[in-house]
């Protein structure tokens, strides 16, 4: 059995509420405890990066797992469609998280083997030039914004690596980007500037702002009519 069919029929049985034992699991699909395991960890991944309330658990008793949460209401095809033309059409993500974020919308679709399908076609033709995990980059910078807490990042400009130390306080969509919006923490002239997500590399947080420099920051906002 393939990864897609396989991961489609575990993440269908947890989003129906049922418990997955995992030597059943395994003797049903024929598949040894360790491919078991990453694919658990795989879907554990995804309800992460996409900020999902459910969490998959683990019931030591029975040596199986579930997942915490209200029953959802499938996904009708046309939805299905919509949502994959966008992600496609969009071209942001790497085709890894393409494949992972359609595959767990078709599990939950009212037509999930349809869905696969389709995602099997788009996928197979489906190509980008990004190679940064955006959906983790995206979460870890919004988990930084609204803390007072100053970054540095190394990010690509003109196919040159540089750095710059900012604050974090906004992310938009504009015109097929994710863009960052900080304040840029350059000796004492602070700045207003922009940043393509796509173009960040890495990040590393390097401080928490002062008095001084966080009243800087909301005033230069401010005075840009920033809130």
């Amino acid at each position: 059995m393939d990864k897609v069919t396989r991961m489609l029929m575990l993440y269908s049985k947890l989003i129906k509420g049922e418990a997955i034992s995992k030597v059943s699991y395994c003797l049903e699909n024929e598949i040894n405890e360790r491919t078991f395991d990453r694919d658990i960890q795989d879907i554990r991944l995804y309800l992460s990066e996409t900020f999902s309330p459910d969490e998959l658990l683990y019931e030591r008793q029975n040596n199986s797992y579930y997942l915490t949460g209200v029953s959802k209401q499938p996904i009708e095809m046309t939805e299905y469609r919509f949502l994959t033309r966008l992600l496609i059409e969009s071209e942001l993500l790497r085709k890894d998280e393409v494949a992972g974020i359609l595959l767990m919308l078709a599990s939950n679709a009212v037509k999930p083997k349809d869905c696969v399908s389709l995602l099997e076609l788009y996928i197979e033709k489906y190509e980008n030039s990004v190679t940064v995990p955006l959906l983790k980059m995206h979460e870890d910078i919004s988990l930084v914004i609204g803390t007072n807490t100053a970054i540095r990042i190394l990010y690509l400009e003109k196919k040159h690596q540089k750095k710059a130390d900012i604050v974090p306080y906004n992310i938009s969509f504009s015109k097929g980007n994710m863009i960052l919006w900080a304040v840029e923490l350059k000796n004492e002239a602070f700045e207003v500037k922009k940043y393509s997500l796509n173009n960040i590399n890495s990040f590393m947080k390097i401080k928490k702002l002062s008095i001084k420099e966080s009243n800087k920051v909301k005033e230069l906002l401010l005075k840009r009519k920033i809130k």
